[in-house]
């Protein structure tokens, strides 16, 4: 699962507004990014959910290693 990490600034430290909008500009790639992975995640798990025991174990699953699979594949790092 991913995650945002948030620093926070001791009151000594100054930023201008202009360096601030960039850093918070660059977090909005990977927003979105984060978004279409889990979207993808979502398809596919709704995808797998709907074949047959016989369908999964054809494709070394089980109905119960679904979300393992899922997981495994799309937000382990």
């Amino acid at each position: 699962m991913m995650s945002t990490t948030v620093h926070f600034r001791s009151h000594g430290e100054h930023q201008s507004l202009t360096s601030v909008a960039i850093e918070a500009l660059n977090v909005i790639p990977n927003f979105f990014a984060s978004l279409q992975k889990a979207m993808e995640a979502s398809r596919d798990f709704e995808r797998l959910s709907h074949l047959t025991d016989p369908e999964l174990e054809a494709r070394g699953l089980s109905r119960e290693g679904v979300t393992q699979y899922i997981t495994a594949k799309y937000f382990t790092d």
